[in-house]
């Protein structure tokens, strides 16, 4: 394995490349980029029919993310967690988002989505390579899995997952919730929380002299109350008060 300095140019590991290439003692050169760099034209230099794979050796170096974190797979007898019945979420793989958009023609991704039944519902794309889509489909006529399948066959397609409905966990995982606060389970506290848990546009004023809301005179701060103190409205003697926001 050769590496170049992070001062030599692309035009000197061009030609370094060559040169190797050229050897009768070299079999292959696979040239390897540092992670997640972006692409440039010299990557696809070749030229390929307008429904063409791009064939792997054409990336610049590995995608760090596709190695570490393997695409999920589904199988259709497992059961899967709560989710939308008519929405996936497709992640394209990065170089052909990035060739799609040097030639201004995302036609592979809109006709694939068309053959599935899907219209995209939403997108976010973070760089001239990324794209993720929120697609939507008829439920009747196909299913999550169905389509789970379908796209995760692409070699377009780095990732596929259902789109996920997450619920929010009203029982806190505060530490010192279950015995040191054992009075909010018995006002229904949690059951409050399932409904909304406040603000920070809502300040409550609490007239509590018990509270302890700084480290003085021995004491110690509540680890609640130090980030949500709302300072800078005590004016000394005539009113002295403290209020914390939740």
């Amino acid at each position: 394995m050769y590496s170049f300095s992070d001062v030599i140019d692309e035009q000197w590991a061009q030609t370094a490349i060559a040169q190797l290439q050229q050897s009768t003692a070299v079999e292959k050169v696979v040239v390897q980029s540092a992670f997640n760099l972006e692409f440039s034209a010299a990557d696809f230099s070749r030229v390929y029919a307008p429904n063409a794979p791009i064939p792997d050796e054409a990336r610049r170096g590995f995608d760090w993310d596709r190695v570490a974190h393997p695409r999920p797979t589904y199988d259709p007898t497992v059961q899967l967690p709560l989710h939308a019945s008519d929405r996936v979420i497709v992640h394209w793989k990065d170089e052909y988002v990035w060739y799609a958009n040097q030639n201004k023609n995302l036609s592979q991704f809109s006709d694939l989505n068309a053959l599935a039944g899907c219209t995209v519902l939403d997108e976010q794309s973070n760089s001239s390579q990324d794209l993720t889509q929120i697609l939507q489909f008829d439920s009747v006529e196909h299913s999550v899995v169905d389509q789970l399948l379908y796209y995760q066959s692409s070699n377009l397609v780095d990732y596929v997952q259902p789109d996920y409905i997450y619920e929010g966990q009203t029982v806190p995982n505060d530490p010192i919730y279950a015995s040191k606060q054992w009075s909010l389970p018995k006002i229904s506290a949690p059951s409050a929380w399932s409904l909304t848990t406040g603000s920070d546009s809502v300040v409550i004023a609490v007239a509590d002299t018990g509270t302890n809301v700084a480290n003085t005179n021995g004491h110690v701060a509540h680890p609640d109350f130090v980030p949500n103190l709302w300072s800078g409205q005590n004016d000394g003697d005539a009113h002295n008060f403290t209020t914390v926001p939740f």
